[in-house]
């Protein structure tokens, strides 16, 4: 079936939006995959801009519009909202990090997800989440996970080893306890290089001084601000992964996803959050000192290092945006047909409507 979507999410480039980077991806995977994904020509998304959009995706002739929420390009406007109680097509809403949302942000939810065909969450734990607040929204929810920003390579690991953590440099990441397992390691006399590879944040400036000050032992390195494909080199040339994030490991974190695309074994926590798939495939970890002893163990044992190495590319396999673009395609396309409208199918370069039950 090849669907027209309308991708609404809005843009603020130059600057840097995680949402955003998503719904580019997403939409560069369903081309591919031989659907039109297109982005509306629209900026304005108060409460008084809803007729102009509205104008706008009834001229584009979309088949579905796809809607994450929030973005760093709505902001607090209420267009979003208006449209999805006013619009005429099928809605797909994609909500990210409802847990951590504002209660005045959860409240407005409601009205996105009102009429909404299908609501797409990123973790097992925000549908279950969400459901608590609106429990009629079960039968119409569904889990995608969100996909790695780096770019997958094969696993090559170094010699001696290289232990690596990921992901932007602020509180919550876990990297604590990394150095201080740099510094045990170190103790006990491995001839293991522990790296931080990530991006500085301006508002945490401070906190990356003070890791860069306390992290006396001398196998600790530090790379910053480096491109995704330099990034990739790195974890991909990484014995072993370890990112102990305070709360548990999940599919919403991006910087193991990477990890687990470019094949490196990861060591990290695991909660009440942690999905049983993921839990499965990495090595739990509770202190700095069960991650030095774990270590230890997976590189004295090469099998234990492969089996390690083998879970994690079973991660990249379940979040690769192959794998996510159909997800999400499946969804577009259970909606339409759940509303008996018209599909559309590709004949010699046409798009074709095909009422149901006629394909």
């Amino acid at each position: 079936m090849f669907i027209k979507i309308s991708m609404l999410c809005g843009t603020v480039e130059p600057l840097f939006s995680g949402t955003e980077d998503f719904a580019t991806r997403l939409t560069s995977q369903l081309n591919a995959d031989g659907h039109s994904v297109t982005w509306p020509n629209w900026n304005d998304w108060r409460a008084s801009g809803a007729p102009g959009l509205y104008r706008i995706l009834g001229n584009d002739a979309t088949d579905v519009v796809s809607m994450q929420y929030p973005t760093d390009a709505f902001r607090y406007g209420l267009a979003p909202h208006l449209l999805a109680l006013i619009g005429r097509w099928p809605l797909v809403v994609t909500i990210h990090e409802f847990s951590a949302a504002h209660p005045l942000r959860r409240l407005s939810i409601s009205a996105l997800t009102a009429r909404a065909d299908a609501v797409v969450m990123t973790t097992e734990y925000e549908r279950k989440m969400i459901c608590q607040w609106y429990p009629w929204l079960a039968r119409r929810c569904h889990v995608i996970p969100i996909g790695a920003t780096i770019p997958p390579l094969p696993w090559r690991p170094s010699t001696p080893p290289i232990i690596s953590h990921f992901g932007q440099i602020r509180p919550g990441k876990g990297l604590e306890m990394f150095l201080e397992c740099a510094a045990i390691s170190q103790r006990l006399g491995h001839d293991w290089i522990f790296q931080v590879v990530g991006s500085s944040v301006a508002r945490h400036r401070d906190y990356l001084d003070t890791l860069i000050q306390r992290s006396g032992a001398s196998n600790i390195q530090f790379t910053l601000n480096i491109g995704t494909g330099e990034v990739a080199e790195r974890l991909a040339q990484s014995t072993a992964v370890l990112l102990p994030f305070p709360d548990g490991a999940t599919f919403r974190r991006t910087s193991l996803l990477a990890a687990a695309g470019c094949g490196a074994p990861i060591l990290t926590t695991v909660s009440s959050e942690t999905p049983e798939a993921m839990a499965n495939s990495v090595i739990a970890v509770e202190t700095a000192a069960d991650a030095a002893a774990k270590l230890a163990e997976l590189l004295s044992d090469p099998a234990r290092l492969l089996d390690a190495h083998e879970k994690s590319s079973l991660i990249a396999g379940m979040t690769s945006w192959d794998t996510i673009g159909k997800s999400y395609a499946s969804v577009f396309e259970s909606v339409l047909r759940g509303r008996g409208g018209r599909v559309r199918q590709r004949h010699m370069g046409r798009d074709i409507g095909i009422a149901e039950g006629e394909d």
